[in-house]
């Protein structure tokens, strides 16, 4: 199993789904991210293209203009980097909640 399907398994089995929504009914390709925790849905402020957006930014440093690109993650992008996060933070924690059970 891929790393990213591991991460997908695990949530989904501890009853949490991460899916987009789109920003308005007119649906231009923009969607906020909701995460779901056994039926309880949170949307995310930040707003996610079907693509990664590039934008290059200027600033001096130095006395010298410094070019830098900054990547806004697709939707799906994110969604998978939302799996992965969940998946390290608490599935660690609750191995550690077992390990605690079984040691006593």
């Amino acid at each position: 199993m891929k790393p990213e399907e591991i991460h997908f398994k695990w949530c989904t089995e501890n009853g949490i789904r991460i899916y987009p929504v789109p920003v308005s009914a007119s649906n231009t390709g923009n969607y906020h991210i909701v995460v779901e925790r056994n039926g309880k849905a949170s949307k995310g402020n930040l707003i996610f293209n079907e693509k990664p957006i590039a934008k290059v930014t200027e600033e001096v440093v130095r006395n010298k203009i410094v070019k830098r690109t900054i990547v806004t993650p697709s939707v799906s992008q994110q969604i998978r980097t939302l799996y992965k996060m969940i998946y390290e933070k608490e599935s660690v924690n609750q191995d550690r909640s077992a390990r605690a059970v079984n040691a006593e």
